[in-house]
């Protein structure tokens, strides 16, 4: 599964002095929720800040969510690709400047008997996720890390889980619960 970025900024139902103003490339969707403008982007982009506002609170700060790219999973007797990393900042201060938005892809089909591929890496504002690590398969068992570890086949151990908000890879249960 492709990963995402989500910004969040206060708006008052309008772009005005007091709150930034802000421009995109690519095909983000843009709703408004409230007093808060929603720029989703599911391919990559930019987000420019062409102006910050005059709201000490508000005028200049970002919630951002950046999630990666899910791993696939190993092929033959294999256990599953972990999930992509995530990010979650709020009141981030942003300047009058350009945000490169890069949204990486899931990961590809494994080969035969072999493990799964990791997921693309997202980035923006500075910080990046990590790809989800590839699952495990029956020749090579152990899941490869990535920003959730990929799952165990067999006798393997889980994948290592590589920063930001993540979980290890499950290991392998020969009996069912």
């Amino acid at each position: 599964m492709s990963g995402a970025l989500q910004a969040v900024f206060q708006n008052q139902r309008s772009f005005g002095p007091a709150f930034m103003d802000v421009s995109t490339t690519g095909s983000p969707t843009i709703t408004t929720d409230g007093n808060y403008k929603v720029v989703k982007f599911t391919g990559s982009g930019s987000f420019t800040v062409n102006s910050v506002g005059t709201d000490p609170t508000y005028g200049a700060a970002v919630d951002y969510l950046v999630v990666a790219g899910g791993a696939s999973g190993g092929r033959q007797k294999a256990a599953g690709g972990g999930a992509g990393g995530l990010i979650y900042t709020t009141g981030a201060s942003v300047t009058a400047t350009t945000y490169t938005i890069v949204v990486g892809a899931g990961g590809s089909l494994a080969p035969d008997n072999d493990r799964g591929n990791n997921g693309v890496n997202s980035s923006g504002f500075s910080v990046s996720a990590i790809g989800g690590g590839g699952g495990g398969c029956n020749a090579v068992p152990n899941g490869k890390s990535g920003g959730s570890g990929g799952g165990a086949a067999i006798s393997g151990a889980g994948g290592a889980r590589t920063g930001g908000l993540a979980c290890v890879g499950g290991g392998y249960d020969a009996e069912p619960k």
